[in-house]
């Protein structure tokens, strides 16, 4: 009955422990880096046909955003001019001048 109560026993007790308690918290840390590399890995920016962006989210879903706000960029900048021909079909036009 000695030794159970001891203050040896004791210490023991508190430096497995405090081993224990820090392999715990090394393997958090390790968990943590792991997800934020795939976090960062998975919001990366990828570029299509060199005219839209996407952005992967972490569902693997598209987000359209940056589609839309380029279709509306380049639908505003697209103002028709008079005499100008704007499509390949639209070459039987004739030029007023």
């Amino acid at each position: 009955m000695g030794f159970i109560h001891s203050k040896r026993r004791v210490r023991f007790n508190e430096k497995k422990v405090m081993k224990i308690a820090q392999l715990r918290a090394n393997q958090h840390k390790e968990n943590t880096k792991k997800l934020d590399i795939k976090k960062l890995n998975s919001m990366q920016v990828h570029t299509q046909n060199n005219n839209s962006m996407s952005i992967m989210n972490t569902n693997n879903e598209v987000e359209s955003n940056t589609n839309q706000m380029i279709e509306e960029t380049d639908s505003s900048d697209e103002e028709e001019e008079p005499g100008l021909i704007l499509d390949e079909l639209d070459c039987t036009r004739v030029v007023n001048e």
